[in-house]
């Protein structure tokens, strides 16, 4: 956009100190912007002749999800993406989605607002704009300046342990996917943590395996410790393990092996033996939503910090060994 002496809001931005990307907001008349921020900036843009647009576009939230990954079950990404979306749209908002390799694109978007999707990396580009428009991060608590809207990771991991020891179980395993997944680094320390300060001593084996290895990994896994249940922290992991250890291993659920995992809708209730699971919480894309336009109606909000209770839900998939 340039004014009749060729200003654009990168001309703005410099006269004024105030991000290109706020600059865009007001000009598209964004909520959420500073009174003084605002005065500044419409008043360098009508000296230099540029006008603010007349407001016939939705306002848009910004969602940043992971780059597709061939070890994931897209199942659980699907719902929660839908799930986002659908309370996005309840609030009138329009959607413009972005994936961490098409971020660098999200500070001269014209977005006043932005969820993080269960990012496992952050981009600088997000990084920088998290400064001058608010963000959510759905899942994490460690992303700087940003509102979170997470389940407790690590209590999923000491509810799973806790469940497996009063079953009986003391040679026991977590599998996990993506070392770089803050979710499951947390269910793991919670799980090992749990057993630490049981009064049952308990052997506990942690492993990291991708779609590609899973099979070896679980080979591997049984042939050294023999544990007599498995833990599969994460919804795109549990379809693939279970699979694994009836087909290609010939182990029979719960019988030979116990199994838990992650609630991943429409597959562990229909699992046979339906699979024992830790459900996240149901209001996460509403709660992170209602947040991020909380805060986007607001000039001066503070990042909040917002944790959801899981649960467990008891159904076939463990053996009681007591």
């Amino acid at each position: 956009m340039a004014g009749k002496h060729g200003a654009s809001i990168y001309d703005i931005a410099g006269a004024t100190g105030v991000p290109a990307n706020v600059v865009r907001r007001v000009l598209a008349g964004g909520n959420g912007i500073a009174e003084a921020e605002r005065r500044r900036v419409m008043g360098a843009a009508k000296r230099a002749g540029l006008k603010r647009r007349v407001r016939l576009r939705k306002p848009t939230i910004g969602i940043v999800v992971n780059d597709p990954h061939p070890s994931g079950f897209p199942g659980a990404a699907a719902v929660r993406l839908n799930e986002l979306v659908t309370n996005v749209a309840m609030h009138d908002y329009a959607v413009e989605l972005f994936t961490q390799r098409t971020a660098a694109t999200v500070a001269n978007s014209v977005i006043e607002g932005i969820v993080l999707m269960d990012l496992n990396t952050v981009p600088d580009s997000v990084t920088s704009a998290i400064s001058t428009i608010p963000t959510v991060a759905m899942n994490r608590s460690d992303i700087a300046g940003a509102s979170c809207v997470t389940a407790n990771h690590y209590e999923q991991g000491e509810m799973a342990m806790r469940h497996l020891l009063e079953k009986g179980h003391r040679s026991v395993a977590i599998v996990s996917s993506d070392r770089d997944n803050w979710a499951a680094r947390q269910r793991a320390s919670g799980f090992a943590a749990e057993a630490e300060k049981s009064d049952e001593e308990a052997n506990v084996h942690a492993v990291w395996a991708d779609r590609p290895s899973v099979d070896s990994v679980l080979r591997q896994l049984i042939d050294r410790h023999g544990p007599t249940a498995i833990f599969f922290s994460g919804e795109s992991l549990l379809p693939e393990g279970s699979y694994v250890l009836r087909t290609a291993l010939g182990k029979r659920i719960p019988e030979d092996i116990s199994v838990i995992g992650m609630e991943s809708a429409g597959v562990t209730q229909f699992d046979s033996p339906a699979i024992t699971a830790i459900a996240p919480p149901k209001d996460l894309a509403a709660e992170s939503v209602r947040l991020l336009v909380e805060a986007m109606g607001s000039a001066d909000a503070q990042p909040q910090r917002v944790v959801l209770r899981s649960t467990l839900i008891r159904r076939d998939s463990v053996l009681n060994r007591s």
